[in-house]
């Protein structure tokens, strides 16, 4: 039994964190938990911890940073033209600002066994592991787009519009690749939402859902893959994005 989970974390840890639960056993890839909520850092690591030996979790939130982290720079490299760049979550930036749950929550995960280094990890991998994703990156390369979809920012139409794009290519995709979590009742609802009704903290909430979601399909590709090197911007140490799949979309081959 392994668990694949997906974390949009709220930087500030005052904000909703959308979390998504996977296990994959002899019965395939299941749902076991799907919501956005309010998570202290050390709830939700006792949460995480608390799963299982085999666990793979993605989060959208920088784990680990130093002065010489470059991932969002190579990132954006690779990225730019679809629009699809990452914010300069530099250790000034995310202390000036307190958006420090992502650093508190990747060592509180390494005192709990959870290695932090995504070339750690293999196909199938056993043992404990965290990663740092970027939902926007993972939507380009898996939704096949040639810019990112516009659903954080913007007017509530633009929003609305983009949320919608979002959840019909989500379904599509978990349709696909994992059948069993498209046809759950709280995924199907996720789907469902989103129309032209919905406010501000709605959308937000929905988001969250969506992006928890997202991670959670990046874990589980590299809980199922294992990672390569072209895959992984920045490094173990200084601080990491991680783009699983990459490897299999011809228009990023330069990047490897």
């Amino acid at each position: 039994m392994t668990f694949l989970v997906g974390l949009d974390l709220s930087w500030t840890g005052r904000n909703e964190t959308g979390l998504c639960v996977l296990e994959s056993s002899g019965d395939g890839v299941l749902l076991v938990r799907l919501d956005a909520t309010v998570w202290p850092v050390d709830s939700l690591a006792e949460y995480l911890g608390g799963l299982c030996v085999a666990v793979t979790v993605a989060v959208d939130a920088p784990l680990v940073r130093t002065a010489q982290c470059t991932a969002e720079r190579e990132l954006a490299r690779a990225f730019g033209r679809y629009k699809a760049s990452a914010y300069n979550a530099n250790v000034d930036f995310l202390t000036r600002k307190g958006l420090l749950a992502g650093p508190e929550l990747g060592e509180t995960l390494r005192a709990r066994g959870f290695a932090l280094d995504p070339l750690a990890i293999s196909p199938f991998a056993d043992g404990r592991h965290a990663f740092e994703m970027y939902p926007h990156a993972v939507h380009v390369v898996h939704f096949k787009l040639h810019e990112r979809l516009k659903y954080k920012k913007g007017p509530l139409p633009l929003r609305r519009e983009g949320i919608h794009d979002y959840q019909r290519l989500l379904a599509a995709l978990l349709k696909r690749d994992l059948p069993a979590v498209a046809a759950s009742p709280s995924v199907l609802a996720a789907f469902d939402g989103g129309g032209p009704v919905l406010g501000a903290r709605q959308l937000k909430h929905l988001e969250d859902t969506l992006d928890g979601l997202t991670c959670a399909y990046a874990a589980w590709r590299a809980w199922r893959e294992g990672l390569h090197p072209c895959e992984v911007f920045g490094n173990a140490t200084d601080g990491h994005i991680v783009v699983p799949g990459l490897r299999f979309d011809p228009r990023f081959h330069a990047t490897g």
